[in-house]
């Protein structure tokens, strides 16, 4: 009987041993399996489909936002253009003035004026407004960059935010449906998968997805706005 006993515990053995190989292997394919799936792609829209309708006001705020930072740059630039225009074009304007005539008629008798020192004789010569406006130009048009400047720092906060704000929202409703799709698993599925796959399920992929619809989108609003008011700019002027 002792005998008997023996050999049945070997065959039991053997038997749990090669279950538990089969079982190993069929983990081992059905990883092998998973590993080889082809990377999907999917549509725009699809990244989109788990945004509610406050969701989508916010994206079209952010939008708003882009467009308006967009082309508020090229005004921006077209100033900056103007400003540069006003030294050029006032260095070739000295070189035409007649500086005796000027210095009898608004500097001090004697005064010598001449071309390195006419800026800084306003001060000592009555020029008019005619006659002596440069700073004045140069302080109007650095006042419209400056106003231009802040509606800039205004817009480009309201885009980032609000596609920032849709973007969280969205990735935290994803989650939330991971997270319930995970919890009505069977064990087997967790037999299966690796400890760490549903971590990165969670995390890593979900921020791909909330770095795809964040403020980079925003940004390409942005530069589509730059690529036509640039070119309106520079055609009608």
């Amino acid at each position: 009987m002792d005998q008997n006993e023996t050999i049945d515990k070997n065959v039991t053995s053997s038997n749990n041993e090669k279950n538990f190989d089969t079982q190993n292997s069929f983990q081992k394919t059905c990883a092998k399996t998973e590993n080889k799936k082809p990377i999907e792609t999917v549509s725009i829209p699809s990244l989109f489909r788990y945004a509610t309708t406050l969701d989508i006001i916010y994206m079209l705020i952010g939008t708003t936002g882009g467009i308006g930072n967009g082309a508020t740059f090229a005004v921006l630039l077209f100033l900056i253009g103007n400003l540069l225009n006003s030294f050029t074009a006032r260095s070739t304007d000295i070189c035409t003035l007649n500086f005796t005539a000027l210095a009898i008629q608004y500097c001090p008798p004697g005064y010598q004026l001449v071309a390195s020192n006419y800026f800084s004789s306003s001060f000592i010569c009555h020029f008019n407004q005619t006659t002596f406006d440069f700073q004045g130009a140069i302080q109007n048009q650095i006042l419209y960059v400056v106003i231009i400047g802040c509606i800039c720092l205004v817009l480009s906060y309201i885009q980032v935010t609000f596609w920032s704000m849709a973007a969280e929202r969205q990735t935290k409703a994803i989650r939330k449906t991971i997270f319930q799709s995970i919890l009505r698993k069977e064990i087997a599925y967790f037999d299966i998968h690796k400890a760490g796959e549903l971590n990165t399920k969670l995390t890593d992929n979900v921020d791909k997805i909330r770095d795809g619809i964040g403020d980079i989108l925003g940004l390409s609003s942005q530069f589509i706005a730059i690529l036509f008011s640039g070119l309106t700019v520079g055609k009608l002027y």
